[in-house]
């Protein structure tokens, strides 16, 4: 943050760790305005309930937005509550409002000023991957109503010792992270043929990834680390590499890795079960390095079938 390149690990690197709890629990806050949410990385909605379904196959930090114009004698309704996660007839209201105005007004009526701050000290639980080796708290326009329309969210990372957010993308959005705390060593790569970034930044540093590039960030200290990400997108989406890769026809996988002289179906198979869906993963000989406790029993080597 586990955690949707180092070439290899694009298709493994979610198996250096045991996956991170998916929770559904309904989780209560109290304030001046009623917070209430389920559980949900990839939440949309459905007909029969005013709350968003939780899916929880891969950390998806968005939902769909659009605009839509409709005059400017559109009167918002607003409610009596907001939610941690936006219900069905709050997301419509926002969606279909014809400009910022309105979206203020039925922000303010939901939920008063409150409905304008994200507090990352005390998140909705639909905000948060949590894990062993660190949790991503993501206010996007799932999670924080009020950046619907704003072409704008943000993610805190907070990295153990040893910590690996697993290679992913962003469909829909460029991403600005900088470290808070300790040190961070990135890598990006944008397609096929172009060159791998690679870099290592420290507090008060910052680096790019370009929307749609295969990114990783990984802590190889044995202290905490800490960044933000900063999106040009309410809705940036996130696709992690390995489990997208291993969902695809195995046949075409055995052949895309180079056919059956490298690689068994028995591998894929072993492969697919030892890949995580949580965003932050434990990268093994860091942990010996380190003298930490070790969650998984086998290294990525081990899992590729590679060992000497």
């Amino acid at each position: 943050m586990m955690f949707n390149t180092l070439i290899i690990l694009t298709a493994t690197a979610g198996a250096l760790a045991a996956p991170l709890d998916a929770r559904s629990e309904p989780c209560t806050r109290s304030s001046s305005a009623t917070w209430q949410s389920s559980y949900s990385m990839g939440p949309e909605a459905t007909a029969s309930s005013a709350k968003l379904t939780a899916t929880t196959s891969t950390a998806d930090w968005s939902t769909t937005v659009a605009t839509t114009s409709l005059g400017s004698n559109y009167t918002p309704t607003g409610s009596s509550t907001v939610s941690a996660l936006p219900t069905k007839d709050l997301t419509t209201e926002l969606l279909l409002a014809p400009n910022q105005i309105a979206r203020i007004q039925i922000l303010s009526n939901a939920g008063g000023n409150e409905s304008f701050v994200f507090d990352y000290n005390n998140p909705p639980a639909a905000a948060v991957v949590p894990g062993p080796a660190g949790k991503v708290t993501a206010a996007t326009g799932s999670s924080f109503p009020a950046l619907i329309g704003l072409n704008s969210g943000m993610a805190l990372f907070e990295v153990n010792a040893c910590g690996l957010v697993a290679p992913h993308l962003h469909p829909r959005s460029d991403e600005y992270i900088f470290v808070t705390k300790g040190q961070i060593f990135t890598q990006f790569l944008t397609e096929t043929g172009s060159e791998l970034i690679s870099n290592k930044i420290t507090r008060k540093q910052g680096t790019i990834f370009p929307k749609g590039s295969v990114h990783l960030e990984f802590n190889p200290t044995c202290d905490k680390a800490e960044f933000v990400g900063a999106f040009n997108s309410e809705d940036p989406g996130t696709a992690f590499i390995a489990p997208n890769f291993f969902s695809f026809d195995e046949e075409l996988i055995l052949n895309s890795l180079g056919g059956s002289t490298f690689i068994s179906g028995s591998d894929i198979e072993s492969i697919k079960h030892g890949i995580p869906h949580g965003a932050v993963v434990n990268v093994l000989e860091c942990l010996n390095r380190c003298g930490l406790p070790v969650n998984q029993k086998r290294s990525l080597r081990t899992v590729m079938g590679i060992e000497n």
